[in-house]
Order: structure tokens, then sequence, then C-alpha cells
């Protein structure tokens, strides 16, 4: 990823499919309220989410956390 051709960062980012867990039902109520925001009930992929957030050249944030290293903050303006 070339930061410096970043137009955004999206700080909140999440894994809508996990890599790792199995479907959980217990994450039902959540699916079905999604659905309806969303109006789909397709979820995208790791993959796709990447993909698109490169396309439109979005960084995620806290990934330096997820890979084992120590979260960045954004310095304050003053």
């Amino acid at each position: 990823m070339d930061i410096d051709k970043l137009i955004a960062i999206d700080i909140h980012t999440h894994a809508e499919v996990s890599c790792w867990n199995p479907f959980d039902n217990c994450g039902e109520e959540y699916d079905r309220a999604a659905d309806r925001y969303f109006r789909s009930s397709r979820r995208p992929t790791i993959e796709e989410t990447i993909t698109c957030y490169r396309e439109q050249k979005i960084g995620p944030g806290d990934v330096h956390h997820r890979l084992g290293g120590e979260p960045r903050q954004a310095p304050h303006s003053q």
C-alpha cells in the first residue's frame, strides 16, 4: 500500500465474513438488522473488501495492531 496515494483512511474497519470462525447462529439478530440496513443479505469477503479499498485508494485503520505491531494515533492538529 502506497500511503502517499491514499485519499482516505477508514478508522473503523470490520471483516464482514470471518476467515477463522464458522457461521454462528448467535449473530442472527445482528445479521438480520444488517440485512435491513444494507438492503442485502450478502456480506463481502475479506478479499473483496481489500479490493474495494484499493480501488478507492482507502487505507484501513488499526492494521498495525492486528499485524502484531503497536497501534498508531494520528497527531492532534494545533
